[in-house]
């Protein structure tokens, strides 16, 4: 994964990790089981 998208999507996904599921952006589906 190129670096720009670990600096935005990864402390999206922790940060979104403490929302409700149903409020997560379509983009942190690649991180669910």
């Amino acid at each position: 994964m190129p670096i720009e998208k670990q600096v935005i999507e990864l402390p999206a996904f922790f940060f979104l990790k403490k929302q409700p599921l149903l409020q997560r952006p379509p983009f942190t589906k690649r991180y669910s089981g």
